[in-house]
C-alpha cells in the first residue's frame, strides 16, 4: 500500500489528472507519513501553486530518505488503473481492520450495527458521488418534465387520489399521519404497509399500540373485505374461512417486519433499522405508531417529543427512506364547534410540525354526527406538503373492513359525497 500511496503522491504532479484523484481520495485513504504529504500537496493544488519532488523534499527534510527510495515517476496516463488498485486495498484492510476489532471486542452487540454501517459507508465512499453537472442531466429531466404522463415518483399510499396530490412518499422524507382516537390512523399506516409489502416493498413497522395479532388481522380484513368484528370473533363461514388461509400463503411471503418493543426511542429505531436492512437491503418504509408513546431523554413533554420529531426527520434522510409517524393530536378540536383538526392542534406535540415535510389529518364526520350516509367518508387534509399545494381530498374508509381508496366518481357515495362537501365539479 506504500509504494501505491506514493504513486498516486507523483500523479498529483500532473494537471490532467490531481483533481480527479482529490475527489476521489482523502486524507484517511494514507498512512501517517505519506498521510502529511498529501495534506500538504492537496493545499498547494487548492491554492493553484505547483509542486513537486523537490518542493516535498524541501518541506519534509525529514522524510527525505523515504521520499527518495519510493517518491518515483510513473506513467501518469494510467493513474486511474493506480487509484483503482489503492482503493481496493484500502478497503480490503478496512475490512480486515473491522474483523480484528470484532476480535478484539472492541465491536459488541451493542454497537455491531452502527459500526457496520460505518464501514460501509466508508468502503464505499466517493467524495464527488453528489456533484452533479447541468449538462448531464438536463435532457432526461427535460424529457420528464415534457413528457404527457408520469408515473408517480415516490412511493405508493395505494390511494389513488392521495398519490396524485403527494406523488408517492419520497426518499428521505418525514411524514405524519395525525387525528383524534378513531380517525383511522393506525388503520392508514397499516394500509400502507400491507399494500407495499404485498408488493414486495420491505416496511418495518415499530407498532407501540397494536400487538401483531390485532395489525396482521387488519390486513385479511383489508385484503378480503371481511369484516373486522367477524375475523376477531371467530365467526367466518366456510366460504370466508377457505378464503384466510389461501390467502396465508401470500402473506406468509409479505416482507414485513413487525417491531412491538415496549421501550422505544430514537438510538432504538435506528438500531433496528441497520440491522433490518442487513437482510432486507432496499428496506422501502419505516412506519412508527406513535410518536407520543416513544420515550426520550429530559425535559418536559413536548421537548421531548420535538426532540423525537427532528430525530425521525435526521433518520430519514440518513437511511433514504420514507418515514411515517402516526401522531395523536391535542383535546383543542374536541372544544371547538368544527371538529376538524388544523396544524395548531399539532403544535401542542413539540415541534412536529416544524420538522415534517408532510402532514396529514384525518377527519371523519360521521364519529362526530353520526349521519349514517358519512360513515364511510374521511377527510384526508393535507395541511403541510413541503413540496406542493395544501388541500383537502375525500375518499372512502371502510371502518369494518380495513380498507381505504379513491371514490369512483360514478358512484353514489360521490354523489353523497359532492353534496356533503360541496364540491365543485368544475374545478
Amino acid at each position: 500500500m506504500n509504494l501505491l500511496a506514493w504513486k498516486i503522491i507523483w500523479c498529483l504532479f500532473d494537471d490532467k489528472c490531481k483533481y480527479d484523484i482529490l475527489s476521489k481520495v482523502s486524507i484517511k485513504h494514507f498512512d501517517k507519513d505519506v498521510r502529511e504529504v498529501f495534506e500538504y500537496c492537496k493545499e498547494n493544488i487548492q491554492n493553484d501553486i505547483n509542486i513537486n519532488k523537490d518542493v516535498i523534499k524541501t518541506k519534509f527534510p525529514k522524510l527525505e530518505t523515504i521520499i527518495d527510495t519510493y517518491l518515483l515517476p510513473v506513467d501518469t496516463s494510467v493513474y486511474k488503473a493506480y487509484l483503482d488498485e489503492f482503493l481496493h486495498l484500502y478497503n480490503n484492510n478496512r475490512v480486515e481492520r473491522f474483523g480484528e476489532s470484532i476480535l478484539s471486542k472492541k465491536i459488541t452487540y451493542n454497537n455491531i450495527y452502527e459500526e457496520m454501517e460505518e464501514l460501509i459507508k466508508d468502503v464505499n465512499s466517493n467524495v464527488d458521488n453528489n456533484i452533479i453537472y447541468i449538462s448531464d442531466v438536463i435532457e432526461e429531466l427535460t424529457n420528464n418534465l415534457t413528457s404527457s404522463e408520469k408515473p408517480v415518483e415516490g412511493l405508493l399510499t395505494y390511494i389513488k387520489d392521495l398519490d396524485t396530490r403527494l406523488d408517492g412518499l419520497k426518499k428521505g422524507d418525514y411524514i405524519v399521519i395525525a387525528g383524534r382516537p378513531s380517525m383511522g390512523k393506525s388503520a392508514l399506516g397499516s394500509y400502507i404497509a400491507y399494500k407495499n409489502t404485498l408488493n414486495n416493498v420491505p416496511v418495518l413497522y415499530f407498532s407501540l399500540e397494536m400487538g401483531y395479532k390485532q395489525l396482521i388481522t387488519r390486513m385479511f380484513a383489508s385484503e378480503l373485505e371481511i369484516e373486522l368484528y367477524k375475523l376477531k370473533r371467530g365467526l367466518l363461514n366456510e366460504a370466508e374461512k377457505t378464503a384466510v388461509r389461501n390467502t396465508q400463503e401470500s402473506f406468509r411471503n409479505m416482507p414485513i417486519i413487525i417491531d412491538e418493543t415496549a421501550t422505544l426511542d430514537l438510538s432504538v429505531i435506528q438500531s433496528k433499522i441497520q440491522k433490518i436492512k442487513l437482510k432486507y437491503p432496499n428496506l422501502g418504509l419505516v412506519i412508527v405508531d406513535h410518536i407520543q408513546l416513544m420515550e426520550g431523554a429530559g425535559g418536559n413533554r413536548n421537548e421531548i417529543i420535538g426532540d423525537i420529531s427532528r430525530g425521525f426527520k435526521v433518520i430519514a434522510k440518513k437511511f433514504q427512506l420514507p418515514v411515517i409517524a402516526i401522531s395523536q393530536l391535542s383535546r383543542l378540536c374536541e372544544s371547538r364547534e368544527d371538529k376538524r383538526p388544523i396544524l395548531s392542534d399539532l403544535r401542542e406535540s413539540g415541534s412536529i410540525e416544524q420538522d415534517a415535510d408532510v402532514v396529514i389529518m384525518l377527519y371523519r364526520d360521521h364519529y362526530y354526527n353520526y349521519n349514517p350516509y358519512h360513515e364511510n367518508l374521511c377527510e384526508i387534509n393535507i395541511a403541510k406538503f413541503r413540496e406542493g399545494e395544501v388541500g383537502k381530498i375525500i375518499v372512502e374508509y371502510n371502518l369494518k373492513k380495513q380498507y381505504w381508496k379513491s371514490i369512483n366518481p360514478r358512484s353514489s357515495l360521490w354523489e353523497l359525497t359532492k353534496k356533503f362537501y360541496a364540491i365543485d365539479q368544475s374545478k
